[in-house]
């Protein structure tokens, strides 16, 4: 509210943006705001101050009609709009400026590599970017070190693979598993990739046992709310203890394929058959 009430200086139009409104989700527990503060953003919702823009993002196509709050946007002419997810000339933009307020600009080059090797998904390159300013180390990142430390895309079947594993589809699993072993060198990154999904999953699944809802998950995974509702339709019948057997079963097969005492393409037929027995 300090920031709301704030009047500039210059008298010039202020813009605030703000995204820890939980309170607006469409939840299915139920949470108290209270206090002081609750009140007088109620009143400012219902009487927004012309001269400040108030921004306010949410998982949802609008905000919770049962809430008081949502009401009073509606009552105050709030709009809403849609955000749809980038394109490519968005990543391309958005990109070298993610690293830059980080401590390292990237080539225009290794910028587009980087772009196609993460396909737009916005935790994969959350995750990539990560580990490249660790070790550019504020030195610009170049193309070469995109693609030695960026992996290429797995083929989909990777993700169906996913998909094979919690539908107990054995057979289904092991077909897929052996058009994506006929390149050799893939089973580590294979592993990887499966390993992202299953602990995606482990904590949706955790966080909806909290109660907590699918937008809600979204906002505390930052993750679209799509992709959240997707994995907790495909994993209805694990649990937690389910899930995290099966990343155990992943990390003895990557352990396996280190140690060299199974060929990538053994270590993971032996997982799938852990997995599905």
């Amino acid at each position: 509210m300090a920031e709301l009430e704030a009047v500039p200086l210059d008298g010039s139009k202020k813009v605030v943006v703000t995204g820890d409104l939980s309170f607006l989700d469409k939840a299915r527990v139920t949470l108290a705001v209270k206090g002081d503060d609750a009140e007088a953003f109620y009143d400012y919702l219902s009487n927004p101050i012309e001269d400040c823009d108030l921004y306010i993002l949410l998982f949802e196509e609008e905000p919770n009609p049962k809430s008081k709050f949502g009401v009073a946007l509606k009552k105050g002419g709030a709009k809403f709009h849609q955000v749809k997810d980038f394109d490519r000339s968005a990543w391309l933009s958005y990109i070298p400026s993610y690293l830059s307020k980080r401590g390292s600009d990237i080539e225009a080059a290794a910028a587009e590599l980087l772009y196609e090797r993460t396909g737009g998904d916005y935790a994969l390159f959350l995750n990539e970017a990560e580990k490249l300013l660790a070790y550019a180390n504020g030195e610009t990142i170049t193309l070469n070190n995109v693609e030695e430390l960026v992996h290429e895309p797995l083929d989909e079947d990777a993700f169906h693979l996913f998909d094979a594993i919690l539908a107990k589809d054995k057979a289904g699993a092991y077909g897929l598993l052996a058009n994506l072993t006929r390149k050799p060198g893939q089973e580590v990154t294979l592993i990887h990739t499966l390993s992202a999904q299953f602990e995606f999953l482990l904590r949706c699944l955790s966080l909806s046992r909290e109660g907590l809802s699918e937008s809600l998950i979204a906002s505390q995974l930052r993750s679209h709310p799509y992709r959240v509702k997707m994995s907790l339709r495909k994993g209805r019948g694990y649990d937690e203890k389910a899930v995290s057997k099966i990343l155990h079963d992943l990390y003895k097969a990557e352990k396996a394929i280190f140690e060299g005492s199974k060929k990538g393409s053994d270590a993971l037929f032996l997982f799938i058959e852990e997995a599905l027995a």
